[in-house]
């Protein structure tokens, strides 16, 4: 289904869609320069691009409750694509309850894409170990991503974009990174990590950093549970378990509020 096909006020509901593009690239859904669409319910297994392409100039989407099983399989591209280069946007778009698995690209991936809310969505077992679960870049900002579950990837969530608002989000064998500063990281928590890892590692200059919980019992070693860097932080109230305060918690911003987090080395 091409974004030719699509114009705005669109609906590309209740469709299976399947082992398409394989060599190609082929998208499944690819809405391209068209808004105020819905793309709902859809079922689509093992197609060469990205399942859903919500391409340059498709602002004012609602993409929700989509299973895609299985993308990215030509030239690893994500599950769910939101791009726009130049003076193209791709904002105010509503992704919710869906669900992306065994992949070889990103579960979703945003660039210059702003205003969106990405809630609820299930993103797990990227294939090849290089997929990140929420990516966001080139000036991805005011975006909120909130109670999403993001497992067994390179990276959980990684925006380098700031402004964006991160919240109650569950990873596990899965890492975040936000380091474009203005960031709000409030109520997410973070499971077990590959070695080498940092479970938050938050950078760039008035951060909001609340009410986080890293579990880091069934942690390879060497791994990092809360770091910030930067300036102007607030950091409140965060609990890091089963690491050694030095590897728990490491600050080095100025003229920052650290205050009532919680290391507790056993757990």
């Amino acid at each position: 289904m091409r974004g030719g096909q699509l114009t705005d006020y669109f609906e590309a509901s209740n469709n299976r869609i399947e082992n398409i593009g394989l060599d190609s690239g082929q998208d499944g859904i690819e809405p391209s320069s068209s808004s105020h669409g819905r793309i709902i319910n859809n079922a689509i297994y093992r197609v060469g691009g990205s399942g859903i392409d919500n391409y340059e100039n498709s602002n004012d989407n609602f993409i929700s409750g989509n299973v895609i099983d299985g993308f990215g399989i030509g030239p690893t591209e994500p599950a769910i694509s939101m791009w726009a280069t130049g003076n193209n946007t791709n904002n105010r778009n509503t992704v919710i309850y869906n669900t992306m698995v065994n992949g070889y690209g990103n579960g979703i991936r945003m660039n210059q894409a702003s205003w969106n809310r990405i809630a609820g969505n299930t993103i797990s077992d990227l294939i090849g170990g290089s997929g990140k679960g929420i990516i966001g870049q080139n000036g991805s900002s005011n975006n909120e991503i909130s109670t999403n579950v993001v497992r067994n990837v390179d990276a959980g969530i990684s925006l380098n974009s700031g402004h964006n608002r991160f919240v109650g989000n569950e990873l596990s064998f899965a890492s975040f990174g936000a380091t474009g500063g203005g960031n709000m990281v409030i109520g997410n928590r973070s499971g077990a990590l590959k070695s080498n890892y940092k479970h938050f590692n938050i950078g760039g200059d008035n951060n909001i950093i609340i009410g986080n919980y890293v579990d880091a019992a069934g942690d390879q070693p060497d791994t990092l549970g809360i770091v910030i860097f930067g300036s102007r932080a607030v950091m409140m109230g965060n609990v890091v378990a089963g690491l050694e305060p030095f590897y728990a918690i490491q600050d080095t911003t100025t003229d920052s509020y650290v205050q009532g987090n919680r290391v507790y080395p056993e757990v």
